[in-house]
C-alpha cells in the first residue's frame, strides 16, 4: 500500500447509506487475522459512506514502530515488518467489506474478507 489511498472492495449487495448521518463510531480490525482492531467516534455523526471513507483514510495513513509492534503477531505468516508503511499492509489480503454490523446504536462494525 505504502503512499497510495486504501479502498475497501465492497462486497456487500446493497450500497452505502449515503445520507443519513447517524454513525457515531466504527470498528475494525487493524491486523490481518482480526485480533486488533480500532474503533474511530465521529462527532458529529455521519453517513455511513463517510464513515466508512474515515477508515480508509486511517488504514492509508503510515505507521509507527509502535503500531507494528501492537499487531505483528497477527500478520499473514511471512509479512516482514519493514515492508508494513500502512495498517493496510497489516490486513494484507482482508480487504472485501463483506458486511456492516450494528455493535449499538450509531456504532458499526466492519466485517472483512479475503
Amino acid at each position: 500500500m505504502s503512499k497510495s489511498k486504501f479502498s475497501f472492495i465492497k462486497s456487500m449487495e446493497r450500497p452505502y447509506d449515503c445520507k443519513d448521518e447517524r454513525i457515531s463510531a466504527v470498528t475494525f480490525s487493524v491486523s490481518r487475522y482480526g485480533k486488533y482492531s480500532r474503533t474511530l467516534a465521529f462527532s458529529p455523526a455521519l453517513s455511513e459512506a463517510a464513515a466508512i471513507a474515515k477508515v480508509e483514510e486511517y488504514l492509508s495513513s503510515p505507521l509507527a514502530v509502535e503500531d507494528i509492534k501492537s499487531v505483528e503477531d497477527d500478520l499473514f505468516p511471512g509479512t516482514k515488518a519493514s515492508e508494513l508503511k500502512c495498517f493496510a499492509d497489516c490486513i494484507s489480503d482482508c480487504i472485501f467489506l463483506e458486511e456492516i454490523r450494528q455493535k449499538a446504536p450509531g456504532h458499526i462494525v466492519l466485517v472483512c474478507g479475503s
